[in-house]
């Protein structure tokens, strides 16, 4: 009874992430670490998988619980989004570049 009290409460079981290859070094080590703080007991099996749409497509068949994405697709209806971080836009220009000297640059 412990133990199938601990799965429905999400305290064992398994849980399946695939991850953009871009977050490996941003939001995913310290998502995992709290993850592991909190439910030290559920095993994670975590992939990177490079494609959005194959993510979409394994959530969608259920293979993978979660799928860490870049951006949501706008025409995405039946899965749910999070946003777990944001980032700051970076430009960069060769030095001589009229905009090189701008602390702000508008994207227009």
């Amino acid at each position: 009874m412990a133990a199938a009290r601990g799965f429905g409460e999400g305290r064992v079981g398994r849980l399946r992430i695939d991850f953009a290859a871009s977050l490996a070094l941003t939001v995913l080590p310290r998502l995992l670490g709290t993850f592991r703080e909190r439910l030290p007991k559920v095993r994670l099996d975590i992939h990177e998988m490079t494609a959005t749409s194959l993510q979409l497509d394994a959530l969608r068949g259920q293979s993978i619980h979660i799928g860490l994405l870049r951006e949501p697709p706008a025409d995405e209806a039946e899965l749910g989004f999070k946003t777990v971080l944001t980032e700051p836009a970076v430009a960069v220009s060769p030095s001589a570049h009229p905009l090189a000297t701008q602390r702000i640059v508008k994207v227009a």
